[in-house]
């Protein structure tokens, strides 16, 4: 029964994606037209002590943005953060809800291609 929820889920979340990348033509647009070359979405909770060593090496290997959606951390992850959010780096957004991938997904996907 989970399998089918989860390729149920996959599905919609795929759908909606598919649907807003139509509606934005964005299959026609070039990697010029995004202002960032690769940018990354996590949705985190209390992971704080190994955000920098992530970051750092997704720097390296490229991702230029990243896109933190904080789901009612308790570890001061704002302020571990904070050094790379005042670079222009990291976004943070807090989002305290159960069940919100696809908000992230989609919403990550309309900030890195304004």
């Amino acid at each position: 029964m989970l399998q089918k929820v989860k390729a149920s889920v996959k599905k919609i979340i795929f759908f909606d994606l598919h649907r807003w990348i139509n509606s934005k033509n964005l299959a026609k647009k070039t990697p010029s037209d995004f202002k960032n070359y690769l940018s990354a979405a996590l949705m985190i909770k209390n992971e704080a002590e190994y955000l920098p060593e992530w970051l750092e090496y997704h720097l390296l290997v490229g991702v230029d943005k990243f896109y933190i959606y904080d789901n009612d951390s308790t570890d001061r992850l704002k302020d571990v953060l904070r050094p790379y959010i005042e670079a222009g780096i990291a976004e943070y957004i807090y989002y305290p809800k159960k069940q919100s991938q696809t908000y992230m997904c989609n919403d990550a996907i309309k900030k890195s291609s304004r």
